[in-house]
């Protein structure tokens, strides 16, 4: 009997190992782009840089899983504002490099701090962050807040394993070795690729955002993620950048399920001199599908407003 079910296991165990390999999706080795590349300390980071030379530059950060695609619709309305934009992929996500490191918010942090610093771009810049860019742009800010002229935060994904957020759950079971590898590309993974194609409005993105799961090291780079801090408690972040940065603007979409109203509000509370805006018909992604010409413009206004007001102060002091 007991020889019985070891047989029985082994055998489950033999077929669960069929299904995953056999599920695996990434045939292509990472190769970067001919251009639009540099290679920074840790890899290759794609990148574009685009806009009016010497025009304040807003810099675009994606979320956790969607690449810098997700901005294709608002390029062009930012630089025919008179911006200078600088959008890039993060490690392990779109055309930048898979790394063989644990992929910690530090790791996407000096991303940024080596992206500007090869751009040579060294005056104080706008940052926007949906999301787990959100995370990635408290970082930043926390540890370089003379390179930030304003931050406007879009749901910031922080403090996920304990929030009320939808994500929690799934989140937490990838943290685990082995059943979380299993359970991410067998289940898991599927509903994040459904999740962005409903994210994204914007077609070519579309096909960006799917090819990037056809790249070896892409699915560890995700599990890399959830498995370090980048997901985690970023209360010190904030709290820094409450203090350090003066114009910070936060967003909710009302109907956002990954990250709540309570999250929001535990973020608000460490940024008292915020301006906050919740938006009644928005959920996640406030800037894709109808609502998004009038949140793009909305963010144009901001950032003209922290333009402004930046001169005002020279002048005043000068």
């Amino acid at each position: 009997m007991t020889a019985q079910i070891l047989l029985s296991i082994c055998i489950l165990i033999v077929l669960a190992w069929v299904c995953y390999i056999s599920l695996s999706q990434e045939k292509k080795e990472f190769k970067p782009e001919e251009k639009n590349i540099v290679q920074l300390p840790h890899g290759v980071t794609c990148y574009e840089l685009c806009g009016p030379k010497n025009a304040p530059i807003i810099v675009l950060l994606h979320g956790g899983t969607i690449p810098m695609c997700t901005w294709n619709e608002q390029v062009k309305k930012f630089t025919d504002a008179g911006f200078r934009i600088l959008r890039y992929d993060q490690y392990g996500r779109g055309g930048s490099q898979r790394l063989s490191v644990p992929y910690t918010r530090k790791i996407f942090s000096d991303q940024l701090h080596d992206l500007l610093d090869a751009l040579k771009i060294h005056k104080p810049v706008h940052l926007l962050g949906p999301s787990f860019g959100g995370a990635i742009s408290l970082s930043f800010a926390s540890h370089f807040p003379q390179q930030v002229k304003s931050i406007v935060l879009i749901s910031p994904a922080v403090n996920i394993f304990n929030s009320d957020s939808s994500l929690k759950f799934p989140i937490k079971i990838c943290t685990y070795p082995v059943i979380g590898d299993f359970i991410f590309r067998t289940i898991i993974k599927k509903k994040v690729i459904d999740r962005g194609l409903e994210l994204i409005s914007d077609p070519s993105c579309k096909m960006i955002f799917q090819n990037q799961f056809l790249v070896k090291g892409t699915e560890k780079s995700l599990l890399s993620s959830f498995r370090t801090d980048a997901y985690g408690d970023y209360l010190e972040e904030i709290s820094l950048t409450g203090k350090n940065v003066k114009n910070i603007f936060l967003i909710r979409g009302k109907n956002d399920k990954e990250v709540t109203e309570k999250m929001v509000l535990q973020t608000k509370a460490g940024l008292p001199d915020c301006r906050f805006l919740e938006i009644e018909t928005a959920g996640h992604s406030p800037f894709s599908g109808e609502n998004g010409p009038a949140f793009t413009q909305m963010l144009i206004d901001y950032f003209k407003e922290c333009e402004h007001s930046s001169k005002t102060t020279v002048q005043s002091v000068g």
